[in-house]
């Protein structure tokens, strides 16, 4: 049920900003996950992001090179036909921070958000972060890091997830460079 939720949202995202069209620049840049990554497949989360320009959202981003594009601002990894991992960045002009979280409480089958883990000047933005588990027959725990940030003209949301295994070095590999990395034409605002 929760899988579907998680891929529900997807979809809802992707219908919100239809439309969008992306370019990959050849903007690369390296990262990798610390040493002391606690599994195999967290230690091979060397990845090189490149940079992909949405113009119909008007967002510069950072997505990791190889990720799919399977909606407007959405990123799947793609290993197996399985692996939920997935990289979100989106705008949403004309909406409050608040509102986008309310409709994100439903498609990740809670009834609120969790207190903030954080929040984090990274980039042109305020993230205010947030970590949430979810359970995902027969996949197990599925780890999503959520951003938010407001600005006068629009919410700005970041969200990585993916399975627990792999999650620590994503987190570090992808989420934060993604955070680094949103800009807009006008540099933030």
């Amino acid at each position: 049920m929760k899988r579907q939720m998680l891929l529900l949202l997807l979809v809802l995202l992707a219908v919100m900003t239809a439309g969008c069209q992306e370019e990959a620049t050849s903007t690369p840049a390296t990262t990798s996950a610390p040493a002391h990554t606690p599994t195999a497949e967290a230690a091979r989360a060397e990845v090189e992001l490149v940079r992909v320009e949405n113009k119909v959202m008007g967002l510069s981003v950072l997505v990791p090179e190889g990720w799919q594009v399977i909606a407007p601002g959405v990123y799947a990894r793609g290993e197996s036909a399985t692996d939920l991992t997935t990289l979100i960045q989106q705008a949403a002009p004309g909406t409050a921070a608040q509102d986008l979280a309310t409709s994100l409480q439903a498609q990740l089958g809670i009834d609120v958000l969790p207190e903030p883990a954080a929040t984090l000047q990274a980039g042109a933005f305020e993230w205010t972060l947030y970590e949430i588990t979810v359970d995902v027959p027969p996949t197990g725990a599925v780890n999503v890091d959520l951003a938010m940030a407001e600005t006068e003209s629009a919410s700005y949301l970041v969200m990585l997830q993916a399975p627990a295994g792999a999650y620590p070095a994503l987190h570090e590999a992808v989420f934060l460079p993604a955070l680094e990395g949103l800009t807009t034409p006008q540099g933030g605002e």
